[in-house]
């Protein structure tokens, strides 16, 4: 599988060939992380779902790069004060 067809089977709860993981922070050509992770880092970039998140202006907005996949929001209380979920 290639890593869109394992991410979109992933959130179509489907069963992809392995487990799509994205690392936080870490892209390629992206900033440098501490050296004591560095075999980790290069592990993941070789071997990683190297996955874009770009956050719009809109709040509650789920962009993909396909319409395959539906999104719903719900709203709801929270526990805490002055927040919904």
């Amino acid at each position: 599988m290639t890593t869109r067809e394992r991410v979109l089977t992933a959130m179509r709860g489907g069963m992809p060939d392995r487990v799509p993981i994205w690392f936080w922070g870490v892209e390629p050509g992206g900033p440098q992380r501490h050296p004591s992770i560095q075999r980790v880092v290069d592990a993941y970039l070789q071997r990683g779902d190297i996955i874009q998140w770009w956050s719009g202006a809109v709040p509650g907005v789920f962009y993909s790069v396909s319409d395959a996949v539906s999104s719903e929001t719900r709203r709801g209380p929270s526990e805490l004060p002055d927040f919904d979920e």
